[in-house]
């Protein structure tokens, strides 16, 4: 995050030694980069909608089997999952996608014992967030109780968010994984991982909550269960040398710069939860109406049909975010345009995107027109050619990027490894 540990590292690009694309000629050239592009992302969003799909199933095959026990364990099952798991879900999930573009442009740049003090801060921000969160779990049933939902309900909710516990701190230490092993192109490791978990799921649910008749308990065991083991793989797979040197130990300095990372992990977050958390009401608004146990349990199993058709926009995007940010950090700006345009996702599909877009649009406007008063205009690109004085080129490329609002998905604080914006940028940035 700082300028020191960018320049202490190396800064030699890992994408196979290949260069940013030529500007397109025609349409023939242009079809042919597209076609190149395309084989590249689907690479990755293959196995990345798969992982989306494997890890969005747990929760669903937790949803079959405890609607065989009955309405109400289901109807638990739902508010817990969706309003309390929920809730928590959404802002660790955002925060944890800081990590898209800090990981995924320091690998491109080539810094890559920068990957690892990022996932050890990610780890130290999102823990403080679990703890933080965790009142939400202890206290589910007055909560519940009383934003209006029925006695019964809140009760058996209650006690199931007391046994999902152990599945809130293994988001804190999954998510940021997820998102490191991305940024290397090792989607195809994290699938792995998933679908293994996916059928060891399916079968111990089956054991727990059908053959010795365990109900919830047995349900959020194994629901427990699951998210651990994903989340102990992957942590063995990073801590034993899978990802080489981009994970060379513990380091002092995670702790270094933490405030920055927090206000860009709390800027991730917010879109994130704003797009989420929608679902969230609609369950709660479900158990206002009359026969509250049917009605949430019948509008549960609607959003889970719901919720494997985003899986897929969801993977492609993480996909996207790879290439992206991979590309961006290796000073391939026409690469990382083609990249977007290869994907040919809808805005309303990618939550993070709009966000970081919305930042680079902006700051990009107020740099070009050197006329207006902002915060962003001809003082702020003096400091950008000032921090990079020997890198007046990649500056240059970046004009020639059309931008827009809600276009590229990986512009963000740290384009090109910039070290962090002055005070005054920051301000503007974060509305401070």
């Amino acid at each position: 995050m700082d300028a020191a540990e960018t320049s202490n590292n190396s800064s030699q690009p890992l994408l196979n030694g290949e260069g940013d694309i030529q500007p397109v000629t025609g349409v023939k050239d242009f079809l042919q980069k597209f076609k190149l592009e395309s084989d590249k992302l689907w690479a990755l969003a293959a196995p990345a909608i798969l992982t989306f799909l494997f890890r969005y199933s747990l929760g669903a095959v937790t949803q079959i089997f405890l609607g065989q026990v009955g309405t109400l364990a289901l109807a638990a099952f739902s508010i817990e999952n969706s309003v309390i798991a929920g809730f928590c879900f959404g802002i660790m999930l955002g925060m944890a996608s800081a990590l898209e573009t800090l990981c995924g442009q320091a690998y491109g740049a080539g810094q890559i014992e920068m990957l690892g003090v990022y996932l050890q801060r990610s780890w130290i921000i999102l823990t403080s967030t679990a703890l933080l969160l965790l009142p939400l779990y202890i206290f589910a049933t007055p909560l519940l109780k009383l934003i209006g939902q029925t006695a019964e309900i809140s009760e058996a909710a209650g006690t199931f968010a007391l046994y999902m516990i152990p599945q809130l701190f293994a988001y804190a230490v999954n998510f940021p994984i997820t998102r490191f092993l991305q940024a290397q192109r090792k989607i195809n490791v994290i699938a792995g991982i998933t679908g293994v978990a996916l059928v060891l799921h399916t079968l111990f649910s089956w054991v727990f909550v059908m053959k010795l008749d365990w109900g919830m308990a047995g349900a959020a065991a194994v629901l427990n269960f699951s998210w651990v083991f994903i989340m102990a793989a992957q942590l063995s797979y990073v801590l034993f040398g899978g990802c080489g040197p981009t994970w060379s130990g513990f380091s002092s300095r995670a702790f270094q710069d933490i405030w920055a990372f927090v206000r860009l992990s709390l800027a991730s977050a917010v879109m994130m939860c704003l797009e989420v958390w929608y679902f969230m009401v609609l369950i709660l608004f479900a158990g206002y109406l009359k026969n509250a146990e049917v009605s949430l349990d019948a509008l549960s199993i609607c959003m889970n049909i719901l919720g494997w058709t985003v899986m897929m926009a969801m993977g492609c995007s993480a996909a996207t975010s790879v290439r992206i940010s991979n590309e961006l950090g290796a000073a391939h700006p026409r690469a990382a345009k083609l990249a977007h345009s290869r994907s040919g996702q809808n805005n309303e599909d990618d939550w993070a995107a709009r966000a970081r877009a919305r930042v680079w649009a902006s700051a990009k406007t107020a740099m070009d027109n050197q006329q207006q008063q902002s915060p962003f205009s001809r003082g702020m690109r003096m400091e950008l050619q000032t921090r990079l004085p020997d890198q007046g080129s990649r500056v240059a490329d970046l004009q020639h990027l059309e931008t827009k609002p809600g276009s590229v998905g990986d512009f963000q604080l740290s384009l090109l490894r910039l070290p962090v914006p002055s005070s005054s940028s920051q301000r503007w940035i974060f509305g401070r």
